[in-house]
C-alpha cells in the first residue's frame, strides 16, 4: 500500500497570503515548517517501515527543489544517527556524443536514456550487495565522464538517497529488489486563487523559481529560459508523469511565501522582454502573477531555505 500524504491545503486565496504576509517573520517560519514536517515524516515512514530501506529515489520535475530536498532528508536521517549519503543522476549522463537526438538534431538530454541505464543499474546493485560502490562524477564544462569518482560506503544501517529527474523511472533500477527502494515525488503542488480565478498554478511557480534561477547560476536570461520552458515541459510529460502516482511519498515543494519575496528577483530582469512579440503575453501574465501578492522582505528568507536553491 503506498503511503501518500499531503501537507498542505493543495488550494489556497491570495487574499490570506496577503494577511499573513503582513507579519512576515512568523509567516514565513510557519512555512519553512510546513515544508521541514514533510521531511520528517518521510524519513519517519523508512525507518519505521519494516521493510529494508536502502535507497531513497527522489525525482520532480524542473525547479521542484529536488537538490535542496535530497539534502534535507539527508541531514534528517544524520541528525537521527543515520548515514545517507546524496548522489545526483546527473553524474550518470552519457555525454555529449552519446546523447539521443531530437528530430532536428540537437541533443535530448532529457531523455531517460541520455543517462547510463546499465552503469546506474549495476551500481547500485553492487551497492546493495556489498554496502559499497564506486560512483561516477560528470564533467559539465567538457560534457562527458570525469575520471573522479565517488566511493561510497552505506555500512550496516545506511541510505542511500540518489536524486533526479528519472529517479523514480523503474529502468534505472531493473535489477534490483524493488522493497529496498522508497521513492519520492517532490513539485509544487499547490494552487492560488482569487475568490474562483486562478493566479499562480503549480508550473507557473517553477517557470517563476526556473527563470531566477538561470539568470543567477546558469547566465541565462529570462527570454532564454522561456525559449526552453514548452520542450521542458514536454520532457517532464514524457518521462516523469507516468510514474509519480506510483511512489511512496509526495512532498509539496512550495512555500506559500514565495509569491510575496520573488517580485524582488523577477521583475528587475524582465523588462528587456516586454515587448518580444512571442512572449510579451507570458512576461504580463508573470508581472500581473506576482503583483497580486503583498510584499515580503527577501531578507526574512533563511539561508538554509529550499529557495536558496533559486535566489542563492
Amino acid at each position: 500500500m503506498k503511503l501518500i500524504s499531503r501537507q498542505k491545503n493543495s488550494i489556497i486565496q491570495v487574499s490570506e497570503i496577503n494577511l499573513l504576509a503582513r507579519h512576515p517573520a512568523f509567516f514565513v517560519e510557519e512555512c519553512e515548517k510546513g515544508y521541514h514536517h514533510q521531511i520528517e515524516e518521510a524519513v519517519d515512514l523508512i525507518l519505521e517501515s519494516k521493510n529494508p530501506y536502502r535507497v531513497v529515489l527522489l525525482a520532480g520535475p524542473s525547479s521542484s527543489g529536488k537538490t535542496t530536498t535530497a539534502h534535507k532528508i539527508s541531514q534528517e536521517f544524520q541528525s537521527r544517527g543515520v548515514s545517507a549519503p546524496v548522489v545526483s543522476l546527473d553524474d550518470f549522463f552519457l555525454g555529449m556524443e552519446h546523447y539521443p537526438r531530437l528530430p532536428d538534431g540537437s541533443p535530448d538530454m532529457e531523455a531517460v536514456e541520455a543517462l547510463d541505464l546499465p552503469l546506474i543499474n549495476s551500481t547500485l546493485k553492487q551497492l546493495l550487495e556489498t554496502g559499497h560502490a564506486t560512483f561516477p562524477t560528470f564533467d559539465f564544462e567538457r560534457s562527458c565522464r570525469a575520471e573522479a569518482v565517488h566511493e561510497i560506503a552505506l555500512g550496516e544501517n545506511g541510505v542511500l538517497v540518489m536524486e533526479g529527474l528519472h529517479a523514480i523511472n523503474p529502468r534505472l533500477v531493473e535489477v534490483l529488489d524493488s522493497s529496498n527502494l522508497f521513492r519520492i515525488y517532490v513539485s509544487t503542488r499547490t494552487e492560488y486563487l482569487d475568490g474562483e480565478t486562478e493566479i499562480l498554478c503549480p508550473k507557473d511557480a517553477r517557470l517563476i523559481r526556473r527563470m531566477v534561477r538561470d539568470h543567477n547560476f546558469r547566465n541565462r536570461s529570462p527570454l532564454e529560459t522561456l525559449l526552453a520552458w514548452e520542450d521542458v515541459l514536454d520532457g517532464e510529460e514524457k518521462y516523469i508523469y507516468p510514474f509519480r502516482d506510483s511512489v511512496d511519498y509526495k512532498i509539496d515543494s512550495m512555500l506559500d511565501y514565495e509569491g510575496c519575496v520573488f517580485h524582488h528577483y523577477i521583475l528587475p530582469m524582465i523588462g528587456e522582454m516586454r515587448d518580444h512579440p512571442a512572449f510579451s503575453g507570458k512576461v504580463r501574465q508573470i508581472v500581473e502573477i506576482l503583483e497580486a501578492f503583498d510584499d515580503i522582505d527577501y531578507h526574512y528568507i533563511p539561508k538554509d531555505s529550499l529557495l536558496r536553491e533559486f535566489i542563492g
